[in-house]
């Protein structure tokens, strides 16, 4: 199964503690939908990240080959149950048609979109903000994505700057 990170997910690290014997198979591109920050967590005590439609914006991260057990894995990270109502899953599931930054075309790839809340967007956190950078950077995505994702103020900065 194939599986789109776009947030937290893209770091390594932390992928690996997630979902041990993930691969890695491209770097990619979601066009026509931005990155957002419609839920906050109570758990990272921050916004999350998320993605909605927009025209002519893309968002960039990773394309994984995830096991069974990973899958059943990230449902619980995303707060995700099938059984539930979608308004009470943190996450839901969705499948996406993806271009590698070769032009080549990923269909049917799973990712999470964030069911929003209500009083949003909120800001992620430096730690989880970090978490995106360090994938990013990581993963070389396009150079452009990442000083996007530099500009992203976390939520300690802004508490910070003076009135």
């Amino acid at each position: 199964m194939l599986y789109f990170a776009y947030g937290s997910n893209l770091d390594p690290e932390q992928m690996l503690a997630r979902c041990p014997g993930h691969e890695f198979v491209a770097v990619a591109g979601l066009a026509d939908h931005r990155l957002t920050f419609p839920r906050f967590s109570t758990g990272r005590r921050c916004g999350v990240a998320g993605i909605e439609p927009e025209a002519g914006a893309n968002v960039w991260g990773v394309i994984y080959r995830l096991t069974t057990e990973n899958h059943a894995a990230l449902r619980g990270f995303e707060g995700y149950d099938p059984g539930r109502p979608a308004a009470e899953n943190h996450y839901g599931e969705t499948r996406l048609t993806l271009t590698g930054r070769g032009g080549e075309r990923y269909e049917d790839v799973l990712s999470y979109i964030a069911t929003p809340m209500a009083g949003g967007p909120f800001l992620p956190d430096a730690a989880y903000h970090g978490h995106i950078l360090r994938g990013a950077r990581h993963w070389q995505l396009p150079a452009a994505w990442i000083v996007f994702l530099e500009a992203i103020e976390p939520l300690e900065a802004v508490a910070a700057s003076p009135a």
